[in-house]
């Protein structure tokens, strides 16, 4: 999840301290936060003038740097042991099912989607962001130890002028949200400009492909007869069923390919050239899909009776 956000602070050349700080999700969600523990008096004038002034302090917004952590954490999708388990399991859990795993369920995990910083000229924004959780080996896993930074990125692409901002400069929710058009100015302008779209006659002669489900067993492997080009693209259960989703061309050309499939639990070995295709939980249990790429298929009368290992 790519995370847009923007600091303010006081800072001295020696220290950082946080003034507030602002951040808007991929997703759009959006967090403004006021440390209420900054001594604002050693602020220079122009911060003062261009930034203290510009604060919008409340409630809800205007809190501890404790709280600051708390809330970030939670915004950027950091949960509990015990809160991840009890989703897994559709159920409240008890203290003795972390005791018998031996599991903390206070302890952080880090969010299910893989965290993307940016920010403008960010290398002071870092560190503050960073030192809300002490020194560097104690950010929570999952929190990236970089920031990406938007002006290398505008550079790099010959530096073209990047969107006025306008009202709300140096407000660090204004700036966060100005950092995500910035972002999205740099991703169109490195695409290009946009392609023709081919004209529906062109768009019926190009090759099309469909998706279709293939049920799975349980046993040393599988067979299935599958169109050349066809690819597996998602596992999991439907009903009681382990299901295998393959993408395929819609009218293949050059017949099938018998490919060898089996489905193995967490701890089973398999052999080390067998290809992991997808990971799904039935209940209980969780299963892994892997295809078999060294096996040798028997057919007689073109029809399949066996296969072994090569």
């Amino acid at each position: 999840m790519k995370v847009f956000y923007d600091t303010e602070f006081i800072e001295d050349g020696n220290t950082i301290d946080l003034i507030s700080i602002g951040v808007v999700a991929e997703d759009g969600r959006e967090l403004y936060l006021i440390n209420n523990e900054c001594d604002w008096e050693r602020a220079n004038d122009w911060v003062k003038e261009h930034v203290i002034s510009k604060l919008t302090p409340r409630p809800e917004n205007f809190v501890s740097r404790e709280e600051i952590k708390a809330r970030l954490l939670r915004f950027l999708g950091y949960h509990t042991q015990r809160e991840w388990y009890e989703e897994q399991h559709g159920r409240p859990l008890a203290l003795d099912f972390f005791e018998a795993h031996g599991i903390d369920p206070s302890q952080l995990a880090p969010p299910r989607e893989k965290l993307e910083l940016w920010g403008y000229y960010s290398a002071y924004d870092h560190v503050v962001l960073c030192q809300l959780f002490g020194p560097m080996i104690d950010l929570p896993k999952g929190m990236p130890m970089y920031t990406r930074d938007i002006k290398q990125w505008c550079v790099a692409l010959g530096d073209p002028k990047l969107p006025e901002q306008g009202k709300g400069e140096h407000n660090a929710l204004a700036d966060a949200r100005w950092n995500r058009q910035a972002w999205e100015f740099l991703r169109d302008f490195q695409a290009g400009p946009p392609r023709s779209s081919p004209s529906p006659e062109e768009a019926d002669e190009r090759p099309r492909h469909v998706i279709f489900k293939y049920s799975l067993s349980h046993g040393p492997g599988q067979v299935l007869e599958l169109p050349q080009g066809a690819t597996p693209v998602h596992v999991d259960v439907q009903g009681d069923t382990l299901q295998l989703w393959v993408r395929q061309p819609q009218c293949p050309e050059g017949g099938t390919t018998p490919r060898t499939f089996r489905v193995v639990a967490t701890g089973q070995p398999f052999p080390a050239t067998a290809h992991h295709i997808g990971t799904c939980q039935q209940g209980p249990y969780v299963w892994h899909v892997v295809e078999l790429t060294d096996v040798t298929v028997v057919y007689e009368d073109g029809v399949m009776t066996d296969w072994y290992r090569s």
